[in-house]
């Protein structure tokens, strides 16, 4: 949960049941005391987003250094948490923190797990879910088109109707343009020489151009246009992109993003290629 990411982060400490949570960004987890990439105002609209979904199965793509993992726990009480993160070295004081508040009976923390492998994802959702449906989906893990839409069609189709799918931090890669190419313009900073090279091939149409993690939001849009059966509702903010789950019958096996909807005007140009057979069954 990296909403700190455009605004800064507010550094003051919060405890919430019996867990400190610290926001920082390079402050290592301590048993007890869990570093937060996150300010304490996002508690309470998380606190809102969870509501609707009592004792929920719940995934989070992302761990860092443990925060977010052990808020949500603790705001969602959750039937049943998976969190996955693609760094190898577990967070033990993540690790311990969950043992110490009884948390590591509903809560499993996996390393080593790229958001972007979607056949050892799908292995371990239905290991630790049985089979049973999804309600909330939370990526706070790579903010990368291609691995944001691969853990997506892994896990959208295992929401239950009405289940939420929720993407964060959408908007960086934009932000971070804008603001590099604002202060080249303005003559406060100038590119390397590997950037330059890129921009203008870009510009010259000679490589294409990176798809950004918001295009995810587009695509979501022109799906929920075409009808409501797959996904019935897409809202945005600075901080989320919130899909929710229609009712069509969707086969994890087969589901694609891009098959889910016709872009047959070219609204999105050539970064994202037409659609190919329709997902929902």
């Amino acid at each position: 949960m990296a909403q700190g990411a455009a605004r800064g982060i507010d550094e003051r400490p919060f405890t919430l049941g019996g867990i400190e949570f610290v926001p920082s960004w390079l402050r290592p987890s301590r048993r007890g005391s869990l570093t937060l990439l996150k300010a304490e105002r996002m508690v309470e609209p998380y606190r809102e987003l969870l509501r609707p979904f009592p004792s929920a199965n719940l995934v989070e793509l992302g761990i860092s250094q443990g925060g977010s993992v052990a808020l949500l726990a603790k705001l969602a009480e959750p039937h049943r948490m998976l969190a996955v993160d693609i760094s190898d070295e577990p967070v033990q004081a993540l690790l311990d923190t969950l043992a110490d508040h009884g948390l590591d009976r509903t809560v499993s923390a996996r390393f080593g797990v790229d958001q972007a492998d979607k056949e050892t994802l799908s292995a371990i959702v239905d290991e630790e879910f049985g089979g049973e449906p999804l309600d909330v989906v939370i990526d706070d893990a790579s903010h990368l088109y291609g691995p944001t839409v691969a853990s997506f069609e892994v896990l959208f189709p295992r929401l239950r109707p009405g289940g939420l799918y929720v993407i964060e931090d959408w908007t960086w890669q934009d932000l971070f343009l804008n603001n590099v190419m604002d202060a080249f313009e303005r003559g406060e900073a100038r590119p390397s020489e590997a950037m330059q090279r890129n921009i203008d091939g870009a510009i010259a149409g000679e490589r294409e151009p990176e798809v950004p993690c918001s295009f995810i939001g587009i695509e979501a849009l022109m799906v929920r246009a075409r009808s409501g059966d797959v996904i019935s509702a897409v809202t945005v903010d600075e901080d989320w992109i919130r899909i929710t789950r229609g009712p069509a019958p969707l086969d994890p096996a087969t589901f694609t993003l891009r098959g889910a909807y016709r872009d047959r005007f070219r609204v999105l140009g050539h970064t994202v290629p037409p659609a190919g057979q329709p997902a929902a069954h």
